[in-house]
């Protein structure tokens, strides 16, 4: 990975279901995030400028969710400028749109069973480090 220098790194089962998680709800946490910041602004047009205004929603929920969409949008483009469209399109079947196995999209992308676990950890392990979730061996 010429953009992104891939690190060996610990990743406990938990971490890596959480990291995961991450990518199978991108986009549901993009449509709750501009969900939640029209309901917000909807709220405090109602409310006025009201000094005890303390959201609809957490402020603090909003910046978590809009962190972790910006660390797979991060991702994404890393993964766009070093010019990885088969990982970008691995990212999409597997985690988007929910639609292969690993043994589906091994053979859709013309690659073996072992790749597409292997790629599959290195962006666990990439999105991982941005978030933070990721210990040193």
């Amino acid at each position: 990975m010429a953009a992104y220098t891939y690190k060996k790194k610990f990743l406990k089962l938990a971490n890596t279901r959480l990291i995961e998680a991450e990518l199978y709800n991108y986009t549901n946490n993009k449509a709750f995030l501009k969900n939640m910041e029209e309901s917000n602004q909807r709220y405090q047009e109602w409310m006025g400028t009201d000094p005890a205004y303390q959201g609809f929603v957490s402020t603090t929920v909003i910046l978590e969710v809009s962190r972790r969409i910006a660390a797979v949008d991060r991702l994404l483009e890393i993964l766009k400028n070093s010019e990885e469209d088969k990982k970008i399109e691995l990212i999409q079947m597997k985690y988007f749109d929910c639609s292969y196995t690993d043994e589906g999209i091994a053979k859709k992308l013309y690659v073996d069973k072992s790749t597409v676990y292997r790629w599959r950890r290195e962006i666990i392990t990439m999105l991982g480090e941005m978030l933070g979730m990721i210990m040193e061996a």
